[in-house]
């Protein structure tokens, strides 16, 4: 599989783009505005495929290490929230969203162009309030607007669903040692190794934290008070955010909480809102990383004080190496993370360019206030927990209903956190992978998919990372593209546009 998945991805990587997003409905009335943004990988990809695997993993990661019923849970969010709201809000013009594209990782200004930051920060980079006033409010695309409401409810949905479910389990963990795990087979064969002394983590959080509030003073970007706050969330938040994550497999985070908290600490200030956000977003993911990976060592019995060097040394090892990466590309890629090097797009770079905007220049105050048309997002922090209540409620009453327990609030108003940054079609195609390797393998061949599953997976994350990187320094690294061909074009180009078929830019072009 792995020298299978090297030869194809010579067709989605350089050869056949197309294949990375293929809205082959739209291609039937590509000139049909609506059509194109219904359809259209640009849009809300109904009918659009991916036939790529490093795109499906991209944001998601495998689907073949989430169950079939949590898959479901993911495919209902997303249908609820893109294929059923966001329709309905876009062509009824809630919130004057169609002055945007009904899908877009940007942000812009009240007349439908990009949000030109430059008109209302000082030479400083802090928010003069006085440009901003002239120059005006700040609009979001409304699967901006939508995947906000959705993800704050999830989170709330994730701590109330975390209390009820797994409340008595978190706090027996907490009051029992390994030796006293006497049931697990993996607890007991560990204890006859020496457990990581606790002050061991004192010391490297305080080293951390020192070395952290050192860099923040000096830059004079991150004071020491908001960096401690913000490890302090992390610690907070990723206990309902890990008891999910471990249930279902499912990649989630609390971003949105850890955004509206910064914004509140550091409003008019976008250069300090980005490191935050390094911190707040960053430490987060290696928290969840650090715990797989000593769940990891855990069932493959390596001894804690050996396992635990390794987990500090290897993050520091791949730090330096990614700078020294993003330093040779940006050196090396013309037009690197722009609209005009659709190869090098850096769509994550650009989602977090937004939400420094959002959270830091204009504010949580600002965005969703009282007097602000979005102020209604914030109901979501209180449909959340009502809905899992209310289910939780019914599992009680009706314990003869047994897919009842299956339906799981949290994953479904979460399914959609990885939007807008991560295009639509990615959704439809990592369900469709799923169904067939967690549902038809599973249950027809599972001998098979014991043996198999999981290894093929892997074959196929590494074939796309040596043929990307051989694709990256012997072609593209030296400028040598492949000819333009009909599989290489946008064939849904209007996808990308507002209801009046035109395609945003800056006001200034």
């Amino acid at each position: 599989m792995l020298l299978f998945q090297f030869l194809w991805y010579w067709f989605p990587g350089y050869i056949f783009p197309l294949l990375a997003s293929f809205s082959f409905v739209c291609m039937i009335a590509p000139n049909n505005l609506i059509f194109s943004q219904i359809t259209g990988a640009n849009g809300l990809s109904i009918g659009a495929l991916q036939f790529d695997w490093n795109a499906w993993v991209s944001f998601l990661d495998s689907p073949i290490f989430v169950p079939f019923w949590a898959h479901v849970n993911i495919f209902v969010g997303f249908v609820l929230a893109i294929w059923i709201v966001i329709p309905i809000f876009y062509y009824t013009n809630i919130w004057e969203s169609q002055k945007m594209p009904i899908m877009s990782n940007r942000i812009f200004d009240t007349n439908g162009y990009y949000y030109d930051t430059s008109k209302v920060l000082d030479n400083n980079s802090r928010l003069n309030e006085t440009a901003y006033n002239v120059y005006g409010e700040m609009r979001l695309p409304l699967g901006f607007a939508v995947v906000f409401g959705f993800t704050l409810a999830g989170f709330s949905a994730a701590i109330v669903h975390t209390i009820l479910y797994h409340g008595k389990s978190c706090v027996e963990q907490f009051r029992i040692s390994l030796v006293d795990q006497k049931n697990d087979v993996h607890a007991r064969l560990m204890s006859h190794y020496a457990e990581v002394p606790e002050f061991w983590y004192y010391i490297l959080f305080v080293v951390s934290l020192i070395l952290g509030t050192i860099n923040g003073y000096h830059t004079e970007l991150l004071s020491g008070h908001v960096l401690l706050i913000t490890m302090i969330l992390n610690i907070i938040f990723v206990v309902p955010i890990a008891f999910i994550m471990a249930t279902t497999g499912f990649p989630l985070s609390s971003t949105i909480v850890s955004y509206v908290i910064g914004s509140l600490l550091l409003v008019g200030n976008p250069l300090s809102f980005t490191i935050y956000e390094a911190y707040a977003v960053g430490c987060q993911n290696k928290i969840l990383i650090f715990l797989i990976l000593l769940k990891t060592a855990h069932y493959m019995k390596i001894p804690p004080r050996i396992s635990f060097p390794f987990l500090i040394i290897c993050p520091v090892i791949a730090s330096i190496v990614s700078y020294i990466t993003a330093m040779y590309l940006f050196n090396h890629i013309p037009n690197i993370c722009t609209r005009q090097n659709p190869h090098w797009r850096c769509l994550t770079t650009e989602t977090s360019y937004s939400f420094s905007i959002i959270w830091a220049v204009v504010g949580v105050i600002r965005l969703f206030g009282p007097k602000s048309m979005y102020s209604s997002v914030l109901y979501g922090l209180i449909i959340g927990p009502i809905l899992t209540i209310i289910n939780w409620f019914l599992c009680k009453k009706l314990p003869h209903i047994k897919w009842l327990v299956l339906i799981n609030f949290p994953i479904i108003l979460l399914a959609v956190h990885a939007l807008p940054t991560a295009p639509t079609a990615e959704y439809p195609s990592w369900f469709l992978v799923g169904f067939i390797f967690n549902y038809v393998l599973y249950r027809h061949a599972h001998e098979w998919w014991e043996k198999y599953a999981y290894v093929f997976s892997a074959a196929m994350s590494c074939g796309v990372a040596v043929c990307g990187i051989l694709i990256t320094f012997a072609f593209q690294n030296n400028h040598i593209s492949f000819p333009q061909w009909w599989g290489t074009k946008d064939v849904c180009p209007l996808s990308g546009a507002n209801y009046s078929g035109v395609i945003p830019t800056y006001h200034d072009l």
